[in-house]
């Protein structure tokens, strides 16, 4: 290969002009050179390509679907140049745009001629509040070798689901994922809420046990940039990397989104399966396929490989569940569990006996794999050992574990409100028994009232005798 293939095959890879020297053995000011004199070679021996004749009514057509914009979901959503190509194929042809090369081209052009750029007609045509948040194309985002990891949503036969998923962005595999139905019925679906930090931290620990430990892209999603999360990833020298708002080439995984839910989309009037099977055949089928990129073609599966493996015990003990904790005389309370702990450096800690004495905080780092042991560490974050459980306990998974608490907590509540309501009926039915008692006990006191019938006597008046008779 060519020192000039060699420089310009560094150069699509998005390496920098520095780097391609290094690489290469040359200088910074060499590599400069050959890559301008040969665009200046392309951009000779380019023919100029003019717009073809466009009828007024026609272009008046074009600008109007650039320019059209809906709402949907809260978001605006814009006619693609495929969309736009498709209605007006016809008269395309009749201007020689004879095929979607060709219209791509055109588009482009007619762009800039009226419009002046891209980023002048995506300003037009976008709210004027988000006017600012439009960022100009910087070319495409170089694939490092880290993890990406994001969150979807999916709504199958009704049912909402969420989706955390994992990519290698060097390769393009995606790695595990993980799915939780949705229990909300909300008109808007917010899929980010049905994760948890504790979610996350498991899952990202399996992903490292499985496939090795790397640098982690994320969004700035509260449960992806917890104190717990940042503080796992520090004591193994893994960097969290958080994407820019508003710029969603920033995450190369998104585009991965949209082939596999084409494909689910495909499975799911094909097959009756589950969720959780048509999604891992869409991945699967995603790592096997050959796509184009645009540093170059390849299929996943085949260029990815595993990152460097960090020792088990020591990926267990990060990722453990961190919260502060009173040690009182060997016991340690966490989430309705106790463990049993001893160490002397605890018992001296104590400052006072009596009702006065302090108990040493600690700080408890529950293991997500095995809820049956706990890592104990002073306040300053000194490890004294290892505190077991003594509550018999059946242990489950995160999931399960909270659903089931979530559960509990909603009966319990409506416990309290059928309990409340009951007393509330209770209490008046008592008030009205007690009222209809004092109504009868009234009547019956009342003293112009008796149960015995009244006799009414009539007097008579009785004549004088000597008034018959005159004087």
């Amino acid at each position: 290969m060519s020192l000039i293939a060699q420089v310009f095959k560094y150069y699509h890879m998005g390496l920098s002009y520095r780097k391609i020297a290094k690489l290469l053995g040359i200088s910074k000011s060499e590599v400069e050179r050959i890559i301008n004199a040969e665009k200046e070679k392309s951009k000779k021996g380019r023919k100029s390509q003019n717009l073809p004749f466009i009828p007024q009514e026609l272009r008046e057509k074009i600008k109007l679907l650039l320019e059209h914009k809906t709402q949907e979901k809260g978001k605006e959503r814009n006619i693609s140049f495929l969309k736009i190509y498709e209605v007006l194929e016809l008269e395309f042809k009749s201007i020689g745009v004879n095929n979607k090369a060709k219209f791509y081209s055109f588009i482009q052009q007619f762009i800039k001629q009226e419009y002046g750029s891209l980023e002048a007609l995506l300003t037009k045509r976008s709210d004027k509040k988000k006017v600012n948040q439009i960022r100009k194309n910087k070319g495409y985002i170089r694939r490092e070798r880290i993890i990406e990891i994001d969150a979807t949503g999916y709504t199958y036969k009704g049912e909402r689901y969420a989706i955390l998923q994992a990519m290698c962005q060097e390769s393009g595999y995606l790695l595990d994922f993980m799915i939780i139905k949705s229990k909300e019925d909300k008109d808007v679906y917010y899929y980010n809420k049905s994760f948890n930090q504790i979610d996350f931290m498991f899952f990202l620990y399996n992903i490292f046990k499985k496939y090795g430990v790397a640098d982690v892209k994320v969004d700035n999603e509260k449960f992806l940039i917890t104190k717990n999360v940042e503080r796992a990833l520090n004591e193994l020298g893994v960097k969290l990397i958080k994407a820019k708002a508003y710029n969603p080439r920033e995450k190369l995984i998104e585009r991965a989104f949209r082939t596999v839910k084409e494909e689910v989309r495909v499975l799911t009037a094909l097959s009756n399966a589950d969720f959780q099977e048509l999604w891992e055949s869409a991945v699967d089928k995603y790592n096997k396929t050959k796509h184009n990129f645009i540093a170059g073609s390849w299929i996943p599966a085949e260029r990815f490989k595993p990152y460097e493996y960090e020792n088990e015990d020591k990926l267990r003990e990060a990722f453990a569940y961190e919260e502060e904790r009173t040690w009182i005389n060997g016991y340690i309370k966490f989430d309705n569990k106790t463990y049993f702990f001893q160490h002397p450096l605890l018992e001296s800690m104590k400052t006072q006996l009596g009702r006065k004495k302090q108990n040493p905080t600690v700080k408890i780092r529950i293991d997500l794999e095995n809820n049956t042991r706990a890592f104990v560490y002073t306040e300053k974050g000194e490890y004294l050992g290892i505190a077991t459980l003594i509550t018999t306990v059946e242990y489950t998974s995160t999931i399960e574990e909270k659903e089931a608490k979530q559960k509990a907590q909603r009966i319990e509540r409506t416990k309290r409100k059928l309990q409340t309501k009951l007393d509330q009926l209770n209490q008046a039915k008592e008030t009205k028994e007690e009222s209809t008692i004092n109504i009868f006990e009234e009547i019956l006191n009342t003293p112009n009232l008796s149960t015995e019938p009244q006799t009414q006597t009539i007097e008579e008046e009785i004549p004088d005798p000597l008034s018959l008779f005159g004087e």
